[in-house]
């Protein structure tokens, strides 16, 4: 099908997916408010009942629901479409700064990181459906929108993988990169925790006291880590939440420290794990205290191999119908196409054309978030016409 088709489709429903964008933004759905997350989740739920999915709704206690939505599910090809319902922003965020548009310039919080992918990815799909297209009528599609991916997916990363072990072509929503490129490569990540235990004791009793203080300890445990890791080489250390103690007036019993750790390969990382921090958890700085490391969550990189090249190749001849070339890049950052990308082939990076996620100032360009639906739905027939002649 003429990629001009599928560009007119989409740009006669562009309206309606903007309207769709504003009231998903609008909502809290910071990963640990699920009921914000499972709230965006039923208007997701709606769109893809509306476009011909069946629905199946993996239930949380603790994080916001998870969506799997299957056509044709029991045929080949199998295409499965990832994204993240979850956003970095707390309760209250959506009222302090709702989505606005001004000009081509869409502001609001999770916008661009991700419900602007989430919006490519239903519009790339609604065109599909609107144009007739073979990949939609015959191709199995799966739609997999998790709620914890924010915090790499606690709860839902198996799932996905048992979808991915099954696909043939695996695209993740996340957005691009600034200059609008696919990700082709992302560095490994770990999630950890330190924590440190003491003895809590009168801040004031310097005689005789027995207290020995867990936020003193954690502190020198960071600071000496940060010197041994900030800035050398090809790691990235980020202590994003530090807690602990009870009142002023009293030594800690307890703090904790939680970070990300990035490097290239998890090798890396383990090793570092291994040789750096777990020499900073057993030095002790203050008699009477004990530290501990938990590992919460470790991914491998998203790797540039042959599949994944392969399948960037669909986008590329997308791209070239509209007469542009295919723009890629790497990036720290994790995803899950990460995980993902053990299993099958992943097209990264696919979702909304904006910058500064995770920040006040997040943004998308709306027109050129639209270019992205049409090629990611012309990709999407490029895969199924080579796949089933080849």
């Amino acid at each position: 099908m003429s990629i001009d088709i599928i560009a007119e489709a989409v740009a006669k429903s562009k309206e309606h997916w903007i309207e769709f964008l504003r009231d998903i933004v609008n909502i809290d759905s910071g990963t640990d408010y699920k009921e914000g997350v499972d709230l965006v989740g039923s208007y997701v739920a709606e769109k893809l009942k509306d476009l011909g999915f069946d629905i199946n709704i993996f239930r949380e206690e603790i994080y916001g629901n998870h969506i799997l939505a299957c056509r044709n599910r029991d045929v080949k090809p199998r295409i499965l479409l990832v994204g993240h319902m979850d956003t970095v922003f707390p309760r209250g965020t959506a009222k302090e700064r709702p989505f606005t548009i001004k000009g081509n310039i869409a502001y609001g919080p999770g916008v661009l990181d991700m419900k602007g992918g989430i919006m490519v990815m239903l519009s790339a799909l609604d065109a599909l459906r609107e144009t007739g297209s073979k990949v939609y009528r015959n191709a199995s599609i799966c739609v997999f929108l998790n709620s914890d991916e924010e915090i790499l997916s606690p709860s839902s990363s198996q799932k996905i993988d048992d979808e991915a072990k099954q696909t043939d072509l695996a695209i993740v929503f996340e957005p691009a990169r600034p200059d609008g490129g696919y990700v082709r490569r992302r560095w490994s990540v770990a999630r950890l925790r330190i924590i440190s235990h003491g003895i809590a004791e009168h801040a004031g009793w310097i005689s005789g006291g027995k207290g020995a203080s867990a936020v003193h300890e954690l502190i020198h445990k960071l600071i000496m880590l940060l010197e041994k890791l900030e800035g050398k080489g090809q790691v990235l250390i980020n202590i994003g939440v530090i807690r602990g103690g009870d009142r002023f007036n009293v030594v800690a019993p307890y703090a904790e420290a939680e970070l990300s750790l990035r490097a290239p390969t998890l090798e890396e990382i383990e090793g570092i794990i291994r040789n750096i921090i777990g020499d900073i958890i057993n030095k002790t700085f203050y008699e009477g205290t004990k530290s501990e490391l938990e590992i919460i969550t470790k991914w491998p990189p998203l790797l540039d191999n042959e599949r994944n090249r392969y399948a960037l190749g669909y986008f590329q001849k997308a791209m070239h119908e509209l007469g542009k070339e295919l723009k890629i890049a790497d990036s720290s950052g994790a995803s899950d196409g990460n995980h993902i990308s053990q299993y099958t082939a992943v097209v990264d990076g696919a979702g909304a054309y904006g910058e500064h996620l995770h920040s006040p100032r997040e943004y998308i360009e709306i027109d050129k978030t639209f270019e992205r639906t049409v090629i990611t739905a012309r990709a999407l027939e490029i895969f199924y016409e080579e796949h089933i002649y080849k």
